[in-house]
């Protein structure tokens, strides 16, 4: 994948403290980590660098791309691993900053528990080392995109995007474990996630301040809410 099939670490020395608490991102469907290449050098900008920002890649590389069938659980765990590696590693807590499917990825990997599709016992919540949660256009109780194209595996009722699937049933089956702090930025106007879909809205959940964008796509309010996103990790609201 090059260079940005993840980043992070730097020059950093395993389990001295970070000057800020490091942020990792977590990536959606078709998705790798070159998708925060350009919030990772604005907020470098802002005082960060390679020591506090971290992303990997999940998925099957196609050689022009990434594609996930369906939410595995060895996806789930390698944003788990990552998340508890970068604690040790930075001896901070956390800020999770997701998109798209990466809110139900990340959700599943700080809950824990069982995977729905394998059994396999991930362990313990992370809430304790999770310092803000934000899930961004997430997937968090299905997608719309599922009620186009129901039959993609990707919208499977297991372990898919499908509305209210087991894979949601489960990550919404406990509540406030996401982090000290959770937001969820969602937008009027997304087409693929939606906002109204799954009989609700599909990227919220229970205990999150909401931030509501109006009339931004899908990927657009990622893009166009860096501004929100630092001001919650920065702590300014």
């Amino acid at each position: 994948m090059g260079a940005f099939g993840s980043f992070g670490g730097g020059n950093h020395v395993y389990g001295q403290m970070t000057n800020k608490d490091p942020v990792v991102f977590v990536h959606g469907y078709t998705g790798s980590a070159v998708r925060f290449v350009d919030q990772m050098n604005w907020l470098k900008m802002k005082g960060y660098d390679d020591t506090t920002l971290y992303a990997t890649t999940y998925g099957y590389w196609t050689g022009s791309g990434t594609i996930q069938p369906t939410i595995e659980c060895r996806y789930i765990k390698t944003i788990r691993i990552l998340i508890q590696a970068v604690h040790l590693f930075t001896n901070r807590p956390v800020n999770v900053i997701s998109f798209s499917m990466g809110g139900a990825v990340s959700r599943k990997a700080i809950m824990g528990g069982v995977c729905v599709e394998t059994g396999e016992d991930l362990g313990p919540p992370l809430t304790g080392i999770i310092s803000n949660y934000i899930g961004i256009a997430g997937v968090m109780h299905g997608a719309l995109f599922c009620d186009n194209y129901p039959f993609t595996s990707i919208c499977n009722k297991i372990n898919g995007m499908r509305c209210n699937n087991n894979f949601m049933i489960d990550i919404n089956s406990k509540i406030n474990y996401e982090g000290r702090r959770s937001f969820v930025i969602e937008s009027t106007g997304d087409q693929v996630v939606g906002f109204q879909a799954c009989g609700a809205h599909p990227s919220e959940f229970v205990g999150a301040s909401i931030i509501r964008l109006d009339g931004f796509a899908h990927v657009d309010t990622y893009l166009k809410s860096f501004d929100l996103q630092y001001a919650i990790i920065s702590g300014q609201m």
